[in-house]
């Protein structure tokens, strides 16, 4: 069996396993917090709600739910060079994949005038890679089928989709996401069915920017977060300062539809009354035709009946039942009249190399047999180093810089360094405790790291960033006792005796040898 067939098989095996469940019943149950708590369990990646956006269409109104989870990871991050991202490709067709992502991520950068950010993407569903990003403090970005009781029809039927969230836990028993269509909740699940839905669709896509994870905490956090004014009743979630992000017919979603494919709905406008009529149907809605006049769509048939495709019109009549004008054709088998991409095209994701790892803009399409040499190159088990937080102004941040260019390059290369505007990111600086400076901490365990030492605003110099630095080191070792001194007129004196052998004057043992002697003597004379 060749390596190229396995991200194929992974997708095949989840979406059987999917199929499976719904056989028995219907979707599994999600658990919905409005903080990022569930039975004690804290989600490692805790993004304050307050930084929770939710999912918009592009201009063909196709979901960015890819660029919307990207911009999360980028706020958790801390990666400026990206904010705008989303809304930039809000004046362009929605929709993603690996190809397209790394594409407008690199135009967006070279018309901002930035490096871009160094990043990973992941297309064969390897939960070891989920596991070391989330295990060194970062905040994948993962693709995501539904089916959890959340998305459903218009008959109230649950959906698989073709979605992009957050995944922000992940232990031995259980996940939690952070959805964009359902922001200011957190969704929690066990951790099979977090995997099916991240592998039933295109083999499991992740996206791991390798920018430094945030500041830790210096003591385990409080267990839980204050919800959200108005959004504890909120079925879809919110964010602060927005209102409950539902709609009147229930959540508002983007480029979600059923089996993940859109089938296209443009604008219904009346034909002319002379117009040929024709029915269209699509592979992925077989239960639902669609009626054009004259190339427009005038209306279409479902199980219970007539309904129109894209809302009620003015002008037109629909038949409450009955039969259609005409009877609708058959379309030849494999045809496609057309479908509207969702917020992730998975058909594109199949078949892609397991790791495309980016830096400086640059790609490199990595195989199975080099994904050891890709992981070592690019997202690495850094969870031992130490955290450096700095919070000041852009003239502030400049002048640390500045200083750490010149520091001990062994010691810088043992931190993470994040840098905070007390203003544009107060939200971390008050969730992480930090205070205007520079902040050191030990290694993040579940998040806390104790803290070492600190150097405040008004008092920063390089030297001082160099002392805190070398706090890393840890305690100064004692130094030696000096040496007793000699006394000149002896300058050689006598050794010291090891501990517990006692010492004896140099006559005592003449006197010892000499009655040895004299015993061996007198010892009587072995017999033949």
């Amino acid at each position: 069996m060749t390596t190229r067939r396995l991200p194929f098989l992974a997708g095949l095996l989840a979406l059987m396993t999917l199929t499976a469940g719904v056989g028995r019943g219907g979707p599994p149950r999600m658990d919905t917090t409005t903080t990022p708590v569930l039975d004690g369990v804290r989600a490692t990646a805790d993004l304050d709600t307050s930084q929770h956006h939710a999912n918009v269409g592009g201009s063909d109104g196709a979901g960015l739910c890819v660029y919307t989870s990207a911009w999360h990871a980028c706020v958790w991050q801390d990666i400026p060079e990206l904010y705008g991202f989303r809304d930039w490709m809000r004046l362009r067709p929605g929709g993603s994949y690996p190809e397209k992502f790394e594409k407008t991520l690199n135009q967006f950068c070279a018309e901002k005038g930035v490096t871009p950010p160094a990043y990973i993407q992941h297309t064969a569903g390897d939960v070891a890679f989920l596991e070391l990003a989330l295990k060194t403090g970062r905040m994948p970005c993962v693709t995501y089928a539904g089916y959890d009781g959340f998305y459903r029809d218009r008959y109230g039927r649950d959906l698989w989709i073709d979605h992009m969230v957050n995944l922000v836990h992940l232990d031995a028993d259980r996940a939690c996401i952070i959805d964009n269509n359902r922001p200011g909740k957190w969704v929690w699940m066990t951790r099979a069915d977090f995997l099916t839905r991240w592998k039933a669709r295109g083999g499991g896509w992740a996206v791991v920017f390798l920018a430094a994870p945030p500041a830790p905490y210096p003591v385990p956090p409080v267990k839980s977060f204050a919800a959200l004014p108005g959004c504890e009743g909120c079925e879809c979630g919110c964010s602060a300062g927005g209102p409950c992000r539902c709609g009147e017919d229930g959540p508002k979603m983007f480029g979600q539809c059923p089996g993940g494919r859109c089938p296209i709905r443009p604008a219904v406008v009346p034909a002319g009354p002379d117009e040929p009529f024709e029915w269209r149907t699509f592979p992925d809605a077989p239960d639902a035709q669609f009626l054009y006049q004259g190339g427009r769509l005038v209306g279409g048939a479902m199980p219970d009946g007539w309904h129109p495709a894209n809302g009620r019109p003015g002008g037109l009549t629909w038949e409450p039942s009955g039969s259609p004008p005409i009877d609708p054709p058959t379309l030849p088998a494999g045809q496609v009249a057309g479908d509207l991409p969702t917020g992730v095209v998975s058909e594109k994701i199949q078949g892609e190399a397991p790791y495309r790892i980016t830096k400086n803009g640059q790609t490199r399409v990595v195989s199975w047999l080099d994904v050891a040499v890709e992981l070592s190159e690019g997202l690495t088990d850094d969870s031992k180093k130490f955290n450096l937080a700095v919070v000041g102004d852009k003239a502030f941040q400049a002048r640390v810089k500045a200083d750490l260019a010149q520091a001990d390059p062994s010691l810088v290369a043992r931190l993470h360094v994040k840098f905070y505007d007390p203003t544009a990111d107060a939200w971390a600086v008050s969730q992480f405790k930090l205070a205007p400076g520079l902040r050191l901490r030990k290694p993040a365990v579940s998040r806390v790291g104790d803290d070492l030492g600190a150097v405040g605003f008004d008092g920063y110099d390089a030297q001082k960033l160099a002392e805190l630095v070398q706090l890393i080191l840890g305690p100064k070792p004692t130094p030696p006792a000096p040496p007793a001194p000699v006394d000149p007129a002896n300058p050689k004196p006598a050794p010291t005796p090891a501990p517990g052998v006692p010492s004896f004057p140099g006559w005592l043992w003449l006197i010892v040898g000499g009655v040895l002697v004299l015993l061996f003597k007198k010892s009587p004379a072995t017999p033949a």
